[in-house]
């Protein structure tokens, strides 16, 4: 029993795919505590100057991942390349505004 549920999670996180793409950090927006849309509260999100994919606009990252928000404004300061790997998983308040998965300066 134990070997068939792992074989069902294993096959479900297969099926979330990741796609990478590099390019400049446009813009960088952040929730506070007072945003009206409490899922979205003290998340990051921004975008390139690339195309993303057809289903995402923008990308998030979420507030524990405090290494890669630095990242990604310094990148936007520096006016620095970034590779990102994001999945088109939509975000809790808004479906085209995907998951970042790691990102790294170019």
């Amino acid at each position: 029993m134990k070997y068939y549920i792992g074989l069902i999670l294993f096959l479900f996180v297969g099926v979330v795919q990741s796609a990478q793409v590099s390019g400049l950090v446009t813009s960088y927006r952040t929730f506070p505590e007072a945003q009206s849309v409490a899922t979205a509260r003290n998340h990051v999100v921004f975008d390139l100057d690339k195309s993303l994919s057809s289903a995402c606009d923008s990308v998030y990252l979420p507030p524990e991942s405090t290494t890669s928000i630095s990242l990604v404004l310094a990148a936007k300061m520096a006016k620095l390349p970034i590779k990102l790997t994001f999945t088109e998983e939509g975000s809790p308040w808004h479906a085209r505004t995907c998951t970042a998965v790691e990102v790294s300066l170019q």
